[in-house]
């Protein structure tokens, strides 16, 4: 029987719904047995699942980064990498910044429109480790404004 492949997915260290865990307890479910975590702009879900025993599963370390040229916005995976990569370590760090740098422009945004997040509301997106338009959206979502 062939191996059944899925080599991009997001967890909640980035815009995902599911711990790096979870994903692979739905994974295993699936029969999926070659796998690849492709979080926006972080390593962190790689990092843990790296610490989980995948009892024969194939794990291989992934990333998605957000990138603009000169065609316009594109998304670009990446594969197989060394997350001690001092390179690869930086490249992120830089993602990581602007994608804070973005998520208060799209804050300011918002306010500049009538719609200001309430000091509860910013302390959900504190600690999350790649803030997002999906994060954002779920606080609207809950207010009853998207």
């Amino acid at each position: 029987m062939a191996n059944r492949i899925d080599l991009h997915m997001h967890s909640t260290f980035s815009d995902g719904t599911l711990s790096p865990d979870e994903l692979i307890a739905q994974l295993k479910g699936q029969g999926i047995s070659v796998f690849s975590l492709t979080d926006h702009d972080t390593m962190r879900g790689v990092s843990e699942i790296r610490k989980r025993d995948l009892q024969g599963m194939i794990f291989i370390n992934g990333i998605e980064f957000s990138c603009r040229t000169e065609a316009g916005k594109c998304h670009i995976l990446g594969y197989g990498y060394d997350p001690q990569s001092s390179a690869m370590r930086g490249i992120v760090e830089t993602g990581m910044a602007k994608r804070a740098a973005k998520m208060e422009k799209r804050i300011d945004y918002l306010r500049e429109r009538g719609i200001t997040l309430t000091d509860e509301e910013r302390k959900t997106l504190q600690p999350l480790h790649s803030k997002g338009k999906p994060h954002l959206a779920a606080i609207l979502v809950k207010r009853g404004l998207a």
